[in-house]
C-alpha cells in the first residue's frame, strides 16, 4: 500500500460520512505535499487531488514522466498547477517550464482560468502574485479579428488570408 505524506494547514469544517465520497470542507491557506508547500486555492480538496500532486511530484522530483488518470471533474488542472507552480518556485533550476497543451479552445480557457484563480490566491496569502510568465497560444483561425479572414472555415486559408 503507498503511503502518502500530507498535511493540511488550515481548519476543518466538515466531512461526510465515510460511505459517501470523502471530501473535506477546509478553509486551507497550505497543503504540504511530501515536503512541498503547496498553495490551494479552493475550500474544497478530495483525496485523489491529494494523491494525484503526490504523484506528480515524485515525478517531477525523479525528472522522470508519468501519465496520471481521473475522472472528468474532479479538478485535475488546479491539481496539476497548484503543485506545478509550488514546484517552480520552490526549485527554479529544476523546473523552469510548463507546456500544458489541449485539444479545445475551451480547456486551454478553462487552464487560464485557473491560473489565474492560482495567481490570485496567492497575492491574498502572500501579498503578491507568484513571479512568473505565463502565455495561451491559439491558431490564427482562432484569434484574427479580420471577419473576412476569420470567416474562412480551413486553417490553411486563414494563415494565407492572414499573411496578406
Amino acid at each position: 500500500m503507498k503511503q502518502v505524506s500530507f498535511l493540511f494547514l488550515g481548519i476543518i469544517l466538515s466531512s461526510q460520512s465515510a460511505r459517501k465520497r470523502s471530501k473535506w470542507r477546509v478553509k486551507i491557506l497550505k497543503i504540504d505535499v511530501d515536503g512541498l508547500e503547496v498553495y490551494f486555492p479552493y475550500d474544497y480538496i478530495y483525496p485523489e487531488q491529494i494523491l494525484y500532486m503526490s504523484e506528480l511530484k515524485k515525478t517531477l522530483d525523479a525528472k522522470g514522466h508519468c501519465l496520471l488518470e481521473m475522472p472528468s471533474g474532479t479538478g485535475k488542472t488546479v491539481s496539476l498547477l497548484s503543485l506545478v507552480i509550488a514546484y517552480m518556485l520552490r526549485f527554479p533550476d529544476h523546473l523552469d517550464k510548463l507546456v500544458y497543451c489541449s485539444r479545445t479552445i475551451p480547456e486551454i480557457e478553462k487552464c487560464v482560468e485557473e491560473l489565474r484563480n492560482l495567481f490570485k490566491y496567492y497575492e491574498q496569502c502572500d501579498g503578491k502574485p507568484p513571479s512568473l510568465f505565463a502565455v495561451a497560444l491559439s491558431a490564427r483561425k482562432n484569434l484574427c479579428i479580420n471577419e473576412s479572414v476569420s470567416s474562412l472555415r480551413q486553417g490553411s486559408l486563414v494563415d494565407g488570408a492572414c499573411q496578406k
